[in-house]
């Protein structure tokens, strides 16, 4: 029980420390927040979520043969179809 309270503590600590650093930086740079997008990460390190996903799906037992497509669906309208 200790060691997940303080684990929530610690946690709670990084999220706040991250939005104390953003706003600082918006307010240092006088700049105004600017959402980055649902697929931010994802497209920032496209090939290493890809390889994630397929060894992800090989230990689940399916076999993987990709083919990349002309647009990357960045959205969640997008994604869904």
């Amino acid at each position: 029980m200790l060691a997940s309270a303080f684990w929530l503590r610690s946690c709670s600590a990084l999220r706040a420390t991250a939005i104390l650093i953003s706003i600082y930086h918006m307010l240092s740079r006088q700049e105004v927040y600017q959402d980055l997008g649902y697929g931010y990460l994802d497209q920032r390190k496209h090939k290493s979520v890809t390889n994630q996903l397929v060894r992800r799906l090989e230990r689940l037992g399916y076999q993987v043969h990709l083919s990349m497509e002309e647009t990357i669906p960045t959205t969640p309208v997008e994604l869904a179809g």
